[in-house]
């Protein structure tokens, strides 16, 4: 089993942070490591919910919600008999009204040392852009307000 991990501090309340988390709809405006999520269940999101993921470089994917915990986090699968990749959102908050997200790659099964060494690169790119896109999306939401 291999692991990325993307931690960054956002200066707005957990609750904005978590719309723009959960508004998935609207991924693909604020990273560019997303080309588009698909629904492919009605809302709001649960623990069995599907999503049909687009990203650049990467095979279209459907990813299951698998845990959820709401307003904090949300951890959703993808994989076959070779291989399974588990992303993990985690939201934290801090004393001061701001809070600490924690974004979690997570490679398993027969192939996920190849797997993990050849997409390491663009695993770690994919995270950073998701970093800052979430923390610039949900500090703007707060400045409109």
């Amino acid at each position: 089993m291999k692991c990325f991990e993307s931690t960054v501090a956002i200066d707005a309340p957990a609750a904005r942070v978590w719309e723009a988390l959960t508004d998935t709809d609207h991924w693909y405006e604020w990273t560019p490591s997303i080309t588009r999520i698909e629904r492919l269940d009605e809302p709001p999101i649960k623990i069995g919910s599907r999503f049909r993921i687009v990203q650049p470089r990467l095979r279209t994917a459907v990813w299951m919600l698998s845990e959820l915990t709401p307003a904090r986090s949300f951890t959703w699968t993808t994989g076959n008999l070779l291989l399974d990749v588990t992303a993990e959102h985690i939201i934290t908050t801090s004393k001061d009204s701001s809070c600490i997200v924690t974004l979690r790659v997570t490679f398993s099964g027969l192939l996920s040392r190849v797997a993990a060494r050849l997409g390491r690169p663009l695993t770690e790119k994919y995270l950073g852009f998701e970093a800052s896109g979430l923390k610039r999306r949900s500090e703007r939401m707060v400045s409109a307000l």
